[in-house]
């Protein structure tokens, strides 16, 4: 279970999608971070490794 800002993003959508539940994450923007990341916008939130959740928390944190 990944929470980015107090948001729960859903386990079994793709991270494009998952991302856009977060207040402030438009479609676009979520392409952006996961191309920043290096991630496939069809992976699915449950197949992030942890490394890979902790690289998307802290950009989304430190952004603006």
């Amino acid at each position: 279970m990944i929470y980015l800002l107090e948001t729960e993003l859903p386990k079994n959508k793709s991270i494009l999608f998952a991302l856009t539940k977060v207040y402030g994450i438009g479609r676009s923007q979520a392409a952006t971070i996961c191309k920043k990341l290096g991630l496939s916008v069809n992976c699915k939130v449950i197949e992030l490794s942890h490394d890979q959740t902790n690289e998307l928390v802290k950009l989304i944190e430190n952004s603006n």
